[in-house]
């Protein structure tokens, strides 16, 4: 309760704007975007069509958004924080809905997809590994020729493993499976080099030493977490943090980004 009443007041104390210097850069996670009336919405990966277009046009104001390759090279003289919008497990919305309301606004993003939900339209989620997937004959994820098609575009296309285990539990022959093999799969359905990788969950307990190793001699340059603070700007870290959203109001997107600044974060 004193919790809530302390982020509340903090919330509506702060100043509307990026606190953090502009050597800082912003990597925001989204997975699904659909609509509470949907079968598959569920609040811990769902956002409401309504409420990200406001996070989208919120965040304009503030950031410039940019290519993951652009903000991690850095080198920029714009007078703004730069920012990068990425989406988890490939949920077909992306491609539906994100797709043309990016677009409409020149705004790129990227994509973590996995084999399991493109072949078999299902994904592994949460603790218990329980699947989810589409039915009644409606996708839930994206297929193949959709992750082409957004390559084809100027899409940047990561991977998200084969099938969303929780990677810290995996044996040595299933780390394999779910790093290997994956960027093999989408190695030879995009013709190029994937050199991105996500880590399902994302957060400390979800990895470990044997992980990062398995992830980078499969030959993934860049190692992404899912810990919410801000990128420092060296692409050598051993991994690039993320800052997840879904139903946020603006002024809470703004606390996510700023809390950094006064509250130490690792998770």
């Amino acid at each position: 309760m004193i919790k809530s009443f302390v982020k509340k007041t903090l919330v509506n104390a702060l100043p509307q704007k990026i606190l953090h210097p502009r050597s800082r850069s912003f990597i925001f996670i989204y997975h699904d975007v659909s609509d509470p009336s949907e079968s598959h919405y569920w609040e811990g990966y769902s956002t409401k069509r309504e409420v990200f277009q406001k996070q989208i046009d919120s965040l304009s104001s503030l950031v410039e958004w940019v290519t993951l390759e652009e903000l991690l090279a850095g080198d920029s003289d714009s007078q703004k924080h730069r920012a990068a919008l990425t989406f988890d497990d490939g949920f077909s919305s992306v491609y539906h809905s994100v797709r043309p309301f990016l677009g409409s606004r020149s705004i790129p993003f990227s994509v973590f997809v996995n084999k399991s939900a493109m072949v078999n339209d299902e994904l592994n989620n949460g603790p218990n590994e329980s699947l989810i997937r589409g039915s009644n004959g409606k996708r839930l994820f994206m297929n193949e020729g959709e992750v082409q098609q957004l390559r084809r575009s100027g899409v940047t296309v990561g991977s998200h493993t084969s099938s969303h285990l929780s990677l810290s539990n995996c044996s040595d022959s299933q780390l394999e499976s779910e790093i290997r093999s994956n960027k093999d799969y989408l190695d030879s359905l995009l013709s190029q080099e994937t050199t991105h990788i996500s880590l399902p969950y994302g957060k400390k307990r979800h990895y470990n030493g044997k992980v990062l190793d398995t992830c980078r001699r499969a030959g993934h340059q860049f190692i992404y977490s899912s810990n919410p603070v801000p990128y420092q700007g060296n692409s050598e870290e051993s991994l690039i943090p993320r800052i997840g959203l879904t139903n946020e109001s603006p002024k809470d997107v703004l606390y996510l980004i700023n809390r950094t600044r006064f509250q130490s974060i690792d998770i």
